[in-house]
């Protein structure tokens, strides 16, 4: 957004273009409403219109952690770290947990961590960087 209610759109009509459309646009209030925010990847309805894409509600803020820091974080399971904070979220984005962490309060993730590790064979006395890998990509 340009911070001006406006914003940078495809032009899909001319191939290659840019277009300044407005923010508010009428009768989409509540699409507006879901996209405030951090949002990831374009946003676009399929063909028949009926699937709206692009718009995600993930707690994981895409940056991959120091895979040193989640293992200081389970070695201290007192300390918490923006690292132990963004596995929660990223295991709770694949399904494993209901909580919404809060950074800086964070500490390991044993319950998640546990459950990914059920579900995938994985030895929850561990984190090593086949793991970190799988989890975050």
């Amino acid at each position: 957004a340009m911070g001006n209610s406006k914003a940078f759109s495809n032009d899909y009509k001319r191939k290659g273009k840019i277009d300044v459309v407005p923010v508010d646009i009428p009768g989409w209030s509540s699409i507006k409403n879901d996209c405030k925010g951090y949002i990831i990847g374009a946003q676009y309805y399929e063909k028949d219109d009926s699937h709206w894409f692009g718009v995600t509600y993930d707690l994981w803020d895409q940056y991959v952690p120091p895979v040193e820091n989640i293992i200081n974080g389970m070695i201290d399971q007192t300390k918490a770290n923006s690292a132990v904070w963004r596995l929660t979220c990223r295991l709770h984005d694949l399904g494993f947990g209901k909580s919404t962490p809060i950074r800086y309060e964070q500490t390991f993730p044993n319950k998640n961590y546990g459950l990914y590790c059920d579900a995938n064979g994985v030895d929850p006395s561990t984190y090593t960087d086949a793991t970190h890998i799988d989890i975050f990509g």
